[in-house]
């Protein structure tokens, strides 16, 4: 079931059956299981065309992680500082397996910067 939340990355609106076999390496008869599992616990929404979206209870964890960490009270100010001071970006990543996750993330006032936002995945 994770892998299939795990299958949403930024910028995906929503995702057909297709797609999600395509990312998970699952067959579409699992996934249209774990689907209704994840609809019914409010995970995902399935939209008229038959796509799903991540639905609001994804939202309620992140708010429960991110309270748990407390992080943000700590992080933002030393990365607005830092922002401040270098006239440059400022970010936090943690590691997550081989990738590193933004978490916060101070934009420079340069017009030409590497856009970023907060929940990107990168090597």
């Amino acid at each position: 079931m994770l892998t299939v939340l795990s299958s949403f990355q930024i910028g995906d609106s929503a995702l057909s059956l297709v797609e999600l076999v395509e990312r998970t390496g699952l067959i579409k008869s699992t996934i249209m299981r774990l689907m209704v599992s994840l609809e019914t616990y409010g995970f995902v929404n399935r939209l008229a065309d038959g796509r799903y979206m991540l639905a609001s209870e994804v939202m309620r964890l992140n708010a429960v992680y991110q309270d748990a960490l407390d992080l943000e009270r700590h992080v933002l100010p030393r990365l607005h500082k830092l922002t401040g001071e270098t006239g440059e970006t400022a970010s936090f990543y943690v590691k997550h397996g081989a990738y590193r996750l933004c978490q916060y993330r101070v934009n420079s006032p340069h017009r030409l910067r590497l856009h970023m936002q907060p929940g990107d995945m990168r090597p």
